[in-house]
């Protein structure tokens, strides 16, 4: 949100930060990923090449075998 007003006024961080009265380290803080997110986002890349790879005839079942017999997951 932050960044769609930055690109429509042109203000920078620290005018549209102290308007809406938030600190700026909370927008920083929100842009990063957290860990569990990164996780989330490599275990869904695995998943598409998993389906790729069988041409989409895997179902949950065979992926999550898959996964579990490579370590991906426990």
């Amino acid at each position: 949100m932050i960044l769609e007003i930055q690109e429509k006024t042109g203000a920078s961080l620290h005018k549209i930060c102290s308007t809406l009265y938030i600190p700026r380290s909370t927008f920083y803080e929100a842009a990063q990923a957290s860990s569990m997110q990164l996780f989330e986002m490599k275990k869904g890349e695995q998943i598409e090449t998993i389906l790729r790879h069988h041409r989409g005839r895997y179902g949950r079942r065979r992926i999550y075998r898959q996964m579990a017999e490579e370590g991906i997951i426990a």
